[in-house]
């Protein structure tokens, strides 16, 4: 599972360290992420011009995916979370859209679990 994880950015060895060496907890905190990733759309948020609504949804998700070192999105929503507290939402929408496809390939991965 190790090599798997890794390959979709997966930070293994940190998250290990995280559920003290215990990967049934981690699949089962990680097969979590798709529905938080739905109740939580940046996107939708954005286009509907509430700034304040995406800023909690961005920082919810860069908080999920820190504690479970799922990196690129980590780093993605961290960065999109600073750009829209800056008012920069057209930077942060087109990071999103380039953040997207990683998300969905790391969605569909954590679906067939």
């Amino acid at each position: 599972m190790k090599q798997e994880l890794e390959k979709i950015g997966i930070n293994y060895d940190d998250a290990m360290t995280r559920v003290m060496n215990n990967e049934a907890i981690y699949i089962r905190l990680l097969k979590k992420i798709p529905a938080s990733v739905k109740s939580n759309n940046v996107m939708d948020s954005i286009n509907a011009g509430d700034l304040d609504s995406a800023i909690s949804k961005a920082h919810s998700l860069k908080g999920a995916m820190g504690n479970l070192s799922v990196t690129p999105l980590y780093e993605a929503y961290s960065r999109i979370t600073q750009l829209l507290r800056e008012g920069n939402t057209i930077e942060a929408q087109e990071l999103l859209k380039q953040t997207l496809p990683i998300q969905n390939n790391i969605l569909e991965f954590i679906e067939k679990i």
